[in-house]
């Protein structure tokens, strides 16, 4: 009774811890890059000040010199107190080649109005058929005034 445990079954608990492991470790790296986007959005909005023309084109190249993805995940969900300023299926926002939704909050009264960013997490595994998972990250701008 020198070996009480077999070497396949110590090699199948090391492959298994192994897996866990590397899988942990590629979570953390998606949900990084998906608080980078949504830190950038968040930034690139504060600068210009609001969602308009300035802030979508810088929006646009810095999306795509990250290299998020550039694919359809649908409309974009409601949020309660908010207006959702980006959606593609609305012809008068602006269109986007990026699936991020950006929402307007203002408060009748105040002189300040902020806005919230959503991204998303997509785990797509090309082996499996239609096996891509999504996530979103919602973050929110600090208080712009409202000038005029």
């Amino acid at each position: 009774m020198r070996e009480s445990i077999g070497s396949t079954a110590l090699y199948n608990i090391i492959i298994t811890f192994l897996s866990i492991i590397f899988a942990l470790i590629l979570g953390t790296i998606i949900y990084y890059q998906a608080f980078k986007v949504n830190k950038n959005l968040v930034n690139i909005i504060q600068k210009y000040e609001g969602y308009n023309d300035l802030a979508v084109a810088e929006i646009e190249t810095s999306l795509s010199s990250i290299g998020y993805m550039r694919r359809n995940l649908g409309d974009c969900p409601t949020r309660h107190g908010s207006s959702l300023v980006n959606n593609s299926s609305n012809p008068s926002a602006r269109k986007s080649q990026f699936p991020y939704c950006v929402y307007r909050f203002s408060t009748s009264g105040t002189k300040y109005y902020s806005f919230g960013v959503l991204s998303y997490i997509v785990i797509d595994i090309p082996l499996i058929d239609a096996s891509m998972l999504k996530f979103g990250v919602y973050s929110k701008t600090d208080q712009l005034y409202k000038f005029g």
